[in-house]
């Protein structure tokens, strides 16, 4: 608890609190062509859910219908989609208002899974990106879905940094191990994952290759984004 309440400390002057305690959340979320999914949005604040309340849904601006969220205030719509691509969710509950963004990856599509920590930032305070990581990841993402991965529990914020660090737009997940279960039983078919030490070590998948750009016994220690350009495995696009 300590913690958490240093963390609202050093984000509170920058404005990062105030979408923890938005009367109306949801999260990005990934789903396959074809395979029905449940998009989810919560009523209440991050600490405190409040059911009972009716959510409405919407996709790229059109109207998905409106449900009631449960005692552990989500509400849920089912929603099967038949093209891919990056789609904005909206949800609307009273006068609040979320966003986030689905996206839903074709068959053939190769993904990448991109850490923000230890991947895209070299160090969080101060806030430093890694050299070279806004080229390599624009490059990237005409070959491959990028997923980017956090362990911080404010998603969306951590999107409109992305937004002004110029990366590609996509989904931030909050990690952990069920995450990526869930990503392959979707069908998801994930190329690679970058990130931390920690990151790449959780996943044990032989058919995955893993990069990481500090001392490691998993994966493959790569000096820079462009040298993980360079890779073969990352190189070479399989479709």
């Amino acid at each position: 608890m300590f913690r958490l309440f240093i963390i609202l400390f050093i984000l509170s002057p920058f404005g990062w609190v105030s979408p923890l305690f938005a009367g109306v959340q949801v999260q990005d979320q990934v789903a396959t062509t074809g395979k029905g999914i449940m998009l989810s949005a919560r009523t209440g604040s991050t600490f405190f859910a409040k059911g009972g309340e009716i959510v409405e849904f919407f996709l790229d601006g059109r109207s998905l219908g409106k449900r009631l969220s449960g005692g552990d205030g989500y509400a849920y719509m089912e929603y099967k989609p038949d093209r891919k691509g990056l789609f904005t969710i909206k949800v609307e509950h009273g006068n609040e208002k979320a966003e986030g963004l689905l996206l839903v990856v074709g068959k053939a599509e190769e993904v990448l899974l991109v850490g923000i920590e230890g991947g895209v930032l070299e160090s969080i305070f101060p806030e430093r990106l890694r050299d070279g990581v806004d080229n390599a990841l624009k490059k990237l993402a005409d070959r491959y879905r990028i997923i980017y991965i956090t362990g911080m529990p404010l998603g969306p914020l951590v999107r409109e940094r992305i937004r002004e660090w110029g990366l590609p737009e996509s989904v931030v997940l909050r990690w952990d191990r069920s995450v990526y279960e869930g990503l392959s039983d979707l069908g998801v078919k994930i190329k690679a994952v970058v990130g931390s030490p920690g990151l790449i070590a959780e996943v044990d998948d032989d058919s995955v290759k893993r990069y990481t750009f500090e001392e490691s016994e998993e994966g493959k220690v790569v000096d820079s984004w462009h040298d993980l350009l360079s890779d073969p495995v990352v190189a070479a696009k399989h479709n």
